[in-house]
């Protein structure tokens, strides 16, 4: 048999995206959900939950990102492909909403649960975060700018309100005004809120919209099960931010998000 090389050519035609795409097209057949969820929200709770319910029929939880790190999360195309099964879980990313994300999730047909919270207690919950990074994990350090290592809470929460609170509306604003939020039938919302109150409630009518396809007593299973793992529920009170943030913060809070089409709950 005669040993024939890729030319750079064939690599180009390879790598295309008109291959790309060919390739996604073929996956359709099978079911992807994907956890996109702005970040300090219950994230980790959540898609332990999911991941518990999937795991219980032979599906397969994965990720789409190589690593998370501190790069930016968008979706790598190869994961559709490389994770193996019919039935996908992919866990939570914190992925900025772009046109070509749109049309990888059309391609494959993927639906998503979005995931938010009240924006004044995500505020509080990155201080405490930051903070503990400051004075507790290791693991951490590395993320935060030389400036910020000395400051005390409140400045701390300064930070986050200058640095960090545009990113976050940018986030919302992405995903809550693209044309996927409104299609219900694959994209779905949870709010932190609603799943801290009514947990099975709030489970259930999402695998209802998104016909997922679980009984309640899978969910129920799944559910507790999860909440026997690692969470960070620890830092997730309800109604914080209200209480917390001065006035002269809150005024920075309404400059900033006034950009947006985003709605704070003062």
């Amino acid at each position: 048999m005669r040993d024939e090389k890729l030319t750079y050519s064939d690599l180009q035609k390879l790598y295309s995206d008109d291959v790309l795409s060919a390739v996604l097209k073929a996956s359709r057949g099978r079911n992807y959900l994907w956890h996109v969820a702005l970040p300090k929200s219950g994230t980790t709770w959540l898609s332990n939950i999911i991941g518990q319910m999937y795991q219980s029929r032979g599906g397969v939880v994965g990720q789409l990102v190589p690593d998370y790190g501190t790069r930016p999360q968008e979706i790598d195309p190869r994961y559709f492909i490389n994770t193996a099964g019919k039935d996908v879980f992919f866990r939570q990313q914190h992925c900025v909403w772009s046109r070509y994300t749109e049309r990888l999730v059309r391609l494959t047909q993927t639906k998503i649960v979005f995931q938010h919270r009240d924006l004044l207690d995500v505020l509080m919950s990155l201080r405490d975060h930051i903070d503990d990074a400051i004075h507790g994990s290791q693991v951490e350090k590395h993320t935060l700018p030389p400036g910020i290592k000395n400051l005390d809470e409140q400045q701390i929460l300064d930070y986050v309100i200058d640095v960090q609170l545009p990113w976050y509306c940018t986030f919302l604003d992405g995903w809550m005004t693209s044309e996927l939020a409104g299609e219900p039938e694959i994209f779905h919302t949870v709010r932190y809120e609603e799943l801290v109150d009514s947990p099975i409630a709030t489970l259930k009518k999402m695998v209802s919209a998104l016909n997922l396809g679980f009984e309640d007593e899978e969910i129920q299973a799944a559910y507790n099960l999860a909440g026997e793992g690692f969470t960070r529920r620890n830092k997730g009170v309800i109604g914080r931010g209200k209480l917390t943030l001065s006035d002269i913060q809150l005024d920075r809070i309404k400059r900033i998000v006034q950009y947006y089409n985003l709605q704070l709950e003062l």
